[in-house]
């Protein structure tokens, strides 16, 4: 079991799917909010994008702290069953939970709008390679100005990420690096 840090579902449990999904300590969590939510100004409103969901720990912390929407992705069928199982159980009606690929996803124009928060959270056993392009191609239409990405990885991976996430910053947390980058559209009529 993980509980909910803050907000309105403060110290409620919710369930984690056995061996399929490894869920990020409550310290790393406070953390990655405290930083998203001084880069946002607060959550209230925004739309989050729960990518590699897991648990929904991420989509689910963000609704509780004012998030008006969010989508979970998660290609694990054991997994998505009980982040729906927990909306159901937290009464929470404002997270779509997608059963799909997360690389199959981004690889198609987005179908769920844009968004103001991302949290890419894969396996650790990713390629680093992979994680990198799928940084590139949320920048494809997938965030609005001034949204915030960020990703958990191990301590030794090494990501690039796009120029539109501007300066990304990473911080350690034990074996935990989290990488923070916040987008920038590029007009292209102001390129010369």
């Amino acid at each position: 079991m993980t509980r909910i840090i803050a907000g309105q579902l403060r110290g409620r449990e919710i369930k984690v799917p056995d061996n399929v999904t490894r869920p990020t300590s409550s310290r790393v969590r406070e953390a990655i909010f405290s930083a998203a939510e001084h880069k946002l100004a607060g959550l209230s409103d925004l739309r989050v994008l729960d990518l590699y969901s897991g648990s929904g720990a991420y989509a689910i912390e963000a609704i509780s702290r004012g998030a008006a929407q969010a989508v979970a992705i998660e290609k694990e069928n054991k997994a998505t069953q009980i982040i729906k199982q927990n909306c159901v159980d937290l009464k929470i009606d404002n997270l779509s939970v997608v059963t799909m690929d997360v690389a199959v996803a981004l690889a198609n124009p987005p179908q769920f709008g844009k968004f103001d928060l991302v949290f890419i959270d894969p396996p650790y056993a990713f390629a680093d390679e992979v994680v990198s392009a799928q940084l590139a191609e949320l920048t494809n239409g997938w965030l609005h100005d001034g949204a915030v990405v960020i990703v958990e990885r191990n301590k030794k991976s090494q990501i690039v990420a796009p120029a539109q996430l501007g300066q990304v910053n990473q911080k350690v947390y034990g074996d935990t690096s989290v990488w923070y980058g916040q987008y920038e559209e590029i007009n292209s009529s102001n390129e010369n």
